[in-house]
């Protein structure tokens, strides 16, 4: 029987080295230029809070950092924050990007971008609802990033229970302006 098997293997030696190189390319090919990644989001250090709750509106701003380890490119069509706690849930739809967490002026309108295969891009996103009457706690704010990618119709969360943490001195005047705050 060891007989056959080393017969076998060496009369189809260039057999088995030319299956094995021919899976090696194949393989090697799919990881390097079709393998779709994950994408990575930063949780933010930083971010910009207005509550006017005379005007029913809530804008946060996350300076987020996106890198996609894969070797296509990700479209990301939609962003939405959604807030937890206190026994009420309720969404900050994308609205627009800044080039500074504290800067009041917009950049661009909401829009759909993508992240290039092993790049990363990073800027301010905006995030807003015009109709909530919700006042912030002294304390961490929960909430989680949700994204449609790649054309996608369905919410996928790409931030999961993150949280904001507000200042233990929160004042309500202090929320009627827009103000960054440290999420350390």
């Amino acid at each position: 029987m060891i007989e056959q098997v080393y017969s076998f293997l060496r009369d189809n030696v260039v057999l088995l080295i030319s299956l094995v190189g021919l899976f090696l390319s194949v393989f090697n090919f799919y990881w390097i230029h079709l393998r779709r990644g994950k994408l990575v989001i930063s949780p933010p250090i930083k971010f910009g809070l207005h509550c006017a709750r005379g005007q029913r509106k809530l804008v946060i701003g996350l300076p987020l950092v996106f890198y996609n380890g894969g070797a296509t490119t990700m479209i990301v069509n939609n962003l939405r924050v959604r807030i937890d706690g206190h026994g009420t849930s309720f969404y900050l739809h994308f609205n627009d990007t800044r080039k500074d967490v504290d800067s009041g002026q917009r950049d661009q309108w909401g829009y759909t971008f993508t992240v290039e295969a092993r790049k990363a891009i990073e800027n301010v996103f905006v995030f807003m609802n015009n109709d909530i009457d919700y006042e912030l706690p002294t304390a961490a704010v929960e909430y989680s990033l949700e994204a449609q990618l790649n054309q996608s119709t369905k919410w996928k969360e790409v931030i999961q229970k993150g949280k904001l943490l507000t200042p233990e001195k929160h004042h309500k005047s202090m929320q009627e302006i827009y103000r960054v705050y440290d999420n350390c």
